[in-house]
């Protein structure tokens, strides 16, 4: 017997006495009839059972004879429904009850012999005492690993009993679950499994089959490179699912062409048997939504508490209803059931469901033991004869979760592939830390094992990594695609294992396609990476608003002198200068004399090393740029610089001399930049032609020369035609 009924027993006796009493476990005070109904419901298994611990698929429950053969995974359910009744104390043998379905369904009961493949799957249907194919029925990879979870299920929760321990890894060793995928890449995996090990006949994601791309990802016995592809291409994000939306609820599909809706079986099945579902802030988002639009599609046939879109027999056979496919508007009280512990209200519409006699079915050994079972709306004279098991599960599970039996926690310690039995305190406590949390595409991110009590082996799942999976204690994992992603890391020692799980952990940023310019350096106006409002070479028309950015590569932190060539006929204007969205530093924009007179306006500005955003942002308009030169100020002192432009020009030569007959002044009108005269210097004479400033500048003192000059070459057709240009240091060129 568990603590789950020992504590019970301590609740009740306390009552008795007269005080109040709060235990972990039972935090509210059970509804009877409530309780009737979930071991009513529990009492259904027993009477599919058999003595060598194989369940029936169905039971049939209006008067007739059982003729159904039995289900592989209603056999799986079965081993879960045995750790139910042992917890809630309905069970006093239910560890040998599930050691009997243990040696059955793996060969070592006399007589009996499941029918399996060649890589270890279970047909659908076997027959109940001698386990041969019944019903014509395939190997299933479904019906197997709802067998499998269930099995292990039950290994975790009778924790520390060797026997059921030994049969649980043998049937797991027995059977190759990675043969489950046909396409990882595309998201398929096999309906069948054929005698010989091959597959046939393809589901896509998402659905129920989750479980098969689950179990694939854990059989470490095997290969796992397509399950590690399935896995982290698929399930492992759950942005990339299919979806399709009602009344606003997005729910994920097997349809990629997003049109229809699934069975809301098939996301109860995936919260209830895999660990990771539970974990997974983003799949129990998903879960909520698949219920809201549940109860939004009931909600628009105007019923209240009557709904439930699921499985089992209905008015002209078996049928899986769904949104918008449901012909008799049947209702599946067991779905209502499985939402427990997301919807507050699934209880009280059980109750009323009870209470006005809407889908209560009688059991047929006993009138007083009664369940809840589908029934129609458009049909109310129709009442099924016979109940599934499997269908009816999410009934008994949701009925579990709630607080006053063995709550939520209950499913997801014991569906963890990882299980340990949670009370060695020498088993790890698995915690980590990575380098970086956001990122950009093609970045390496390296995780760091943080788990104490000195774990000997780690096993990480990185959704959207690459790898997506490892072993190495701190590995290095790359992300190449933008999203969010969570990562996962299993623990273990001689003494246990434990799984930390953290959603939404790595963002992952999409890289830009602009060139990064350096700076210290030059950047042109125009070769922005984004912009508003502006256009132009130079950029002009900036009103306030505007703006334009730049990747940017600042090589060493320091106060940098910005130069920025801009012509404005009036001035009195503002600009911003800002790094990653906080502003560095403005520049008072001083007039020109004309949209075309252009000048260097200088400010300063103290900037972090690294990559950066440059963003240039217009806080009144009316100029416009050329280019922008950060320099990095290393003197410590104020700059001070003598400039030379084309304006020495315009009044002629001004302080520059001829250097040779075919140099002269021009006046044409087709510059290399704005003004009215220009030089013009040609080699038609078969000599250098130059021209030279005179007036020599005296630059002792300063760090740095910085000349600026413009050209326009023409013809130069020959390769020994060269434009140069010669500083002189006071004895050489």
């Amino acid at each position: 017997m568990r603590n789950y009924l020992l504590l019970w027993k301590t609740y009740a006796l306390v009552l008795l006495l007269g005080f109040s009493f709060s235990s972990g476990i039972f935090c509210q005070t059970p509804d009877p009839t409530i309780t009737k109904l979930f071991e009513d419901t529990y009492h259904l298994w027993d009477l599919m059972r058999n003595d060598k611990g194989i369940y029936r698929d169905s039971k049939i429950v209006d008067g007739g004879n059982d003729f159904h053969p039995a289900s592989v995974a209603n056999v799986g359910v079965g081993l879960v429904s045995l750790c139910i009744g042992d917890a809630m104390g309905w069970e006093t043998n239910a560890a040998d009850k599930a050691l009997v379905t243990l040696n059955s369904m793996t060969g070592h009961t006399p007589g009996f012999t499941p029918e399996r493949s060649a890589n270890g799957f279970f047909r659908h249907f076997i027959n109940m005492d001698t386990g041969v194919q019944e019903w014509n029925s395939e190997f299933s990879t479904i019906d197997t690993d709802i067998l499998m979870i269930g099995a292990i299920f039950a290994k975790n929760y009778f924790y520390g009993n060797t026997d059921i321990a030994a049969r649980v890894d043998e049937l797991w060793n027995s059977i190759d679950f990675v043969d489950a995928i046909a396409d990882a890449s595309a998201g398929n995996i096999y309906l069948t499994i054929n005698q010989d090990g091959s597959g046939s006949g393809i589901t896509k994601v998402y659905n129920e089959y989750m479980l098969v791309a689950w179990l694939a990802l854990n059989d470490t016995k095997n290969s796992t490179t397509q399950a590690e592809t399935l896995w982290n291409t698929w399930y492992g994000n759950p942005s990339n699912l299919p979806k399709s939306t009602y009344d606003g609820h997005q729910v994920p599909t097997d349809d990629h062409n997003e049109s229809r809706f699934l069975s809301a079986f098939t996301h109860q099945f995936n919260y209830y048997y895999i660990n990771y579902f539970q974990n997974s802030s983003e799949y129990m988002q998903l879960y909520t939504n698949s219920k809201n639009a549940e109860l939004s599609y009931w909600s628009n046939k105007g019923a209240s508490y009557e709904w439930g879109n699921g499985a089992g027999i209905d008015v002209d056979g078996y049928k899986a209803n769904k949104i918008n496919n449901n012909t008799y508007e049947t209702v599946s009280p067991h779905i209502i059931g499985g939402y427990i512990p997301i919807e507050p209200n699934s209880k009280s519409h059980l109750l009323s469901l009870l209470s006005n006699n809407k889908g209560v079915y009688t059991l047929p050994d006993d009138a007083t033991k009664k369940t809840l079972w589908r029934f129609s709306l458009t049909n109310p004279s129709w009442i099924g004869n016979s109940i599934q098991g499997i269908d009816q599960s999410t009934l008994l599970y949701g009925l579990a979760t709630l607080p006053e039996y063995l709550g939520v926690d209950f499913f997801k310690t014991y569906n963890d592939l990882n299980y340990s039995g949670g009370s060695n305190p020498n088993a790890p406590v698995a915690d980590f830390s990575a380098s970086a949390t956001t990122v950009t595409e093609g970045d390496a991110v390296t995780f760091t094992d943080l788990s104490t009590n000195t774990p000997t082996s780690w096993s990480w799942s990185f959704a959207g990594g690459t790898p997506g999976t490892s072993t190495a204690q701190n590995p290095s994992i790359t992300y190449n695609t933008a999203g969010t992603y969570e990562v996962s890391l299993t623990a273990t020692n001689g003494d246990g294992s434990d799984t930390e799980t953290k959603t939404g952990y790595i963002t992952v940023n999409q890289a830009s396609s602009c060139p990064t310019y350096a700076i210290a350096g030059t950047i042109q106006a125009e070769d922005y990476c984004d912009m508003f409002g502006v256009q132009g070479n130079p950029v002009g028309w900036i009103d306030a608003g505007d703006w334009m950015e730049y990747e940017v590569n600042v090589a060493e932190a320091g106060e940098y002198t910005v130069d920025v060539m801009l012509a404005s006929p009036d001035g009195n204007d503002i600009m911003d200068i800002q790094m990653d969205g906080q502003s560095v530093g403005t520049l008072n924009v001083a007039a020109t004399g004309s949209w075309s007179t252009y000048q260097i306006q200088s400010t300063t500005v103290t900037l972090a090393a690294g990559a950066q955003t440059l963003k240039i942002y217009a806080t009144t308009g009316g100029y416009n740029l050329d280019y922008y030169t950060f320099t990095l100020n290393t003197g410590g002192g104020t700059e001070t610089w003598n400039e030379l432009s084309y304006e020495d020009f315009e009044g002629g030569w001004g302080q520059y001399t001829d250097g040779g007959g075919d140099a002269s002044l021009y006046t044409g009108g087709t510059y290399a930049h704005q003004g009215s005269n220009a030089a013009d210097i040609q080699d038609n004479s078969g000599t250098a032609s130059s021209f030279t400033l005179t007036n020599g500048l005296d630059v002792s003192g300063y760090e740095q020369v910085k000349v600026e000059f413009w050209y326009r070459a023409e013809s130069m057709d020959n390769s020994n035609e060269n434009f140069i240009v010669e500083f002189y240091d006071g004895s050489s060129w």
